[in-house]
Formats: C-alpha cells, structure tokens, sequence
C-alpha cells in the first residue's frame, strides 16, 4: 500500500499546477485580422478603448496643463456623450471647472 501513495504524492502538485488557480475567471484573448490570437485583454483595458480617455487620464492632463491641484473629478452625461467634469484650485487659490471629452479627450 506504501509503495501506491508514493507517485500520488508525487504527482498531485504537478496536476494542480497544470490545472490553474480553482476557480480562475476565462482569459479573453484578443484576436487580429489574420485571426490568430494575441495578448490577452483586460476588462479595464476594454473600458479605456470604449471609453476614449479615462477620467484619471482627464485629471492628469488637467493638473498638468493648469499646474494645480485636482479637487474633484467625476464623469457625467451631457448631450448624449460622456463628460469628465475637473474642478482645480490654482496656486494663486483659484478655483475652476474644466470639462473633458471623455470620447476624444478635448478640452470643452
């Protein structure tokens, strides 16, 4: 009976090893126009390619372009398109709202 559990022992780790992680979500996996697969996608990484520019991408370009410091920031819906709406505060105590496209990225 000893000389049985050996190769189970053995082998066990090297099955859940091939197997994966219990209970891991599917890969979707991204294909091109010659049809072989590619890099496997993320789900935020789907959000960004629908969603243009995100609303941290907003914030940053924001900050930069007016050297201050992001107070709020939230995406709402104006006219039928997403719209990221930043408000900063300057350094000499301004404070401001700037609207982004959320689709192309411009400053509205």
């Amino acid at each position: 009976m000893r000389n049985l559990t050996r190769p189970i022992v053995v082998c066990l780790p090297l099955f859940m090893l091939l197997a994966g992680p219990a209970g891991a979500a599917p890969r979707q996996e991204q294909t091109n126009i010659s049809g072989s697969v590619t890099a496997p996608v993320s789900a935020s990484r789907r959000a960004q390619a629908r969603a243009g520019v995100s609303l941290d991408e907003a914030a940053a370009m924001v900050r930069r372009q007016t050297d201050g410091r992001i107070i709020k920031a939230s995406t709402r819906r104006s006219n039928g398109r997403a719209v990221h709406y930043i408000r900063v505060l300057t350094r000499d105590g301004k404070v401001f709202t700037v609207r982004v496209d959320a689709a192309t990225g411009r400053v509205l």
